[in-house]
């Protein structure tokens, strides 16, 4: 009878440890998933050792994201404040507060804290989401400095995608606005936008006016010739986010490839207001001037069967 108790014994000997081996596993586990709350607020607490705040500072801007996604503008201005009022010199509330403040309407604010943010840390707006629509605002806003220095950052580090070249043909709208030092960096934007999918009349149109600029006048007339072709362009023109200069040479460079110099005439000194262009608006303006006074005079249609003068 022992004998056979200590065969039974022997037997479940492996089915034994096997056992144990699963309930010391289940039960580390446990402690495991126990501990780790206790390990994230022990993280929480060391960081704010470290930096007294950023706890706090992380969540009124994990807030801030939240109401900026859902379009909540007062929710994201709240945060932001907050955030801000808690670890002034951290780049992310400031970044955030801009697009908050220019949502509501404050185009001042919003540059005052995408420099400051910028400043703080350049890379801050490397996010496309919240790169694209901070750029967008500030070009908009009437600062292409600004929107320059994101899209830069932006696009660096920016995989390829519709919104990638997009982006690529706004910042040659800024660089082109900021003046002739930038149109080498514009012609390189829409070139990228142009080369990462059809081409588009906006872009088209920004390429062959930067050309023009440059003096580049042969490939700039083949390309304002494709943008002047039939098509909704007045209204793409008025909506560009761009100065009322940039746009009224856009509209003096496709009058003049439709033929329609009256126009041309009209937009050119527009296009001299307040831009870093003026001379090569005016010297355009002038060249019109001698072209229309060169061509020779249309003589009127005589009536059938008039008498030729003899």
């Amino acid at each position: 009878m022992s004998c056979q108790l200590a065969r039974q014994t022997r037997g479940t000997a492996p089915a034994r440890a096997a056992l144990r081996r699963g309930v010391v596993a289940a039960l580390g586990v446990t402690l495991l998933l126990c501990a780790a709350p206790e390990r994230a607020r022990a993280g929480d607490f060391w960081d704010d050792v470290r930096q007294p705040g950023l706890t706090a500072y992380r969540a009124h801007v994990r807030r801030a994201r939240t109401a900026l996604s859902a379009r909540r503008t007062a929710d994201a201005l709240d945060a932001t404040q907050t955030a801000i009022e808690t670890l002034p010199d951290e780049a992310e509330g400031h970044a955030l507060r801009a697009i908050a403040l220019a949502e509501s309407g404050d185009q001042a604010g919003m540059a005052q804290e995408a420099a400051r943010a910028l400043e703080l840390d350049e890379a801050v707006y490397e996010d496309p989401v919240w790169g694209s629509r901070i750029a967008l605002l500030l070009a908009s806003g009437g600062q292409p400095e600004l929107a320059a220095r994101v899209l830069r950052r932006t696009l660096a580090t920016m995989p390829a995608t519709h919104l990638r070249r997009q982006l690529y043909t706004l910042l040659g709208d800024v660089a082109q606005s900021l003046g002739p030092a930038q149109l080498e960096e514009a012609v390189r934007a829409y070139r990228v936008a142009l080369k990462s999918g059809p081409a588009d009349s906006r872009t088209i149109l920004g390429l062959g006016l930067a050309l023009h600029r440059r003096g580049e006048l042969e490939e700039a007339e083949l390309l304002l010739r494709r943008a002047a072709a039939p098509g909704p362009l007045d209204q793409l023109i008025a909506g560009l986010p761009v100065s009322p200069a940039e746009r009224a040479a856009r509209v003096a460079v496709i009058a003049v490839q439709r033929g329609d110099l009256d126009a041309a005439r009209a937009a050119f000194p527009e296009a001299e207001q307040g831009s870093p262009h003026a001379a090569w608006a005016s010297a355009s303006r002038a060249a019109l001037g001698r072209a229309t006074s060169a061509a020779p005079a249309r003589q009127p249609a005589r009536r059938p069967g008039a008498r030729r003068p003899r």
